[in-house]
């Protein structure tokens, strides 16, 4: 009768080292899963982060291409000729405002107005 009891001990010590071996093996196998995942929304939030980035930086590249086609308009050089420079089309005629330095009666007319006697 000691050989069964022994026999039956033995086989429970050898049982439990199969189970905690097993649950440690499942353990770190979650562990590890865990941080995959982890590191896989990390990397999917990146992803989310430069598609954002990517979608800006196309947004800029269609206004600064809107913008070079205008500057190389024919209707934006004849505007920036015009009011930079001061050109006309042949046949117009400019009108400006005078300044009051430039016309020598109105100095005139001013100073005199200017004088208290």
């Amino acid at each position: 009768m000691k050989k069964t009891v022994a026999a039956t001990t033995k086989s429970k010590k050898h049982f439990c080292w199969f189970k905690l071996l097993t649950i440690c093996v499942v353990l770190f196998a979650l562990l590890k899963l865990g941080q995959q995942y982890q590191r896989y929304q990390a990397i999917q939030s990146e992803v989310e982060l430069h598609q954002q980035q990517f979608v800006t930086a196309q947004d800029e590249y269609q206004r600064l291409q809107d913008q070079m086609k205008l500057y190389y308009s024919d209707s934006y050089l004849e505007q920036i000729a015009r009011s930079s420079l001061g050109m006309v089309k042949q046949g117009e005629v400019v009108v400006s405002p005078a300044e009051v330095g430039d016309v020598p009666e109105l100095n005139k007319q001013l100073k005199d107005k200017d004088v208290l006697h």
